[in-house]
């Protein structure tokens, strides 16, 4: 269990203390390791391309599950199902629709990111259903804060999001690669 207290998810490393304590009454600190920062390229089928800055700090499941779904290929050929203007796009469903995702459901992780524009989520149909679904923010949407995952945010070249912005329903990702 004491390695548990160097788990990236500081929820995970508190955790792990407050049961050495109750089970031993030692008192230990949690010491989250921190995460190299990581990155991906998001590469579409069209030839536009757009970078992604993962949010290991603010979602770390979220983040993880992304990257080991890239590293499975997951998102190859997958598309944008769901664009809408002043709003956001949508995408990673196998069915091109809101309901067929990755077949494990993940916890919420909310935290203190907010819904800016360039702002990455987990789509999800109620609490703790979040799939393979990803959103990007096309504008700030106060209104979805509290109430999504935000594991990443829009990054790399100067005009990234304007590649984002001239996503139409329906265009396919190419394929999506980390970076560390």
């Amino acid at each position: 269990m004491t390695a548990l207290l160097k788990d990236y998810d500081g929820v995970v490393a508190t955790a792990a203390a407050a049961a050495i304590r109750s089970l031993t009454g030692e008192a230990v600190r949690p010491a989250p390791v921190p995460v190299t920062p990581v990155h991906a390229i998001v590469r579409m089928k069209s030839g536009g391309w757009f970078g992604l800055d993962l949010g290991f700090d603010r979602a770390p499941l979220a983040a993880a599950r992304f990257v080991r779904l890239v590293e499975s290929h997951y998102y190859d050929g997958l598309s944008f199902h769901r664009v809408v203007s002043n709003f956001v796009i949508q995408g990673g469903s196998p069915g091109a629709n809101e309901y067929a995702g990755d077949r494990d459901y993940m916890r919420d992780e909310m935290g203190v990111a907010r819904n800016t524009r360039g702002s990455v989520g987990v789509s999800t149909r109620g609490a703790n259903t979040g799939d393979a679904q990803l959103y990007i923010n096309l504008v700030t949407n106060q209104r979805l804060d509290g109430d999504f995952t935000i594991f990443a945010t829009v990054a790399g070249a100067r005009d990234a999001m304007s590649v984002v912005d001239q996503i139409a329903e329906g265009d396919e990702i190419l394929r999506i690669e980390i970076i560390r």
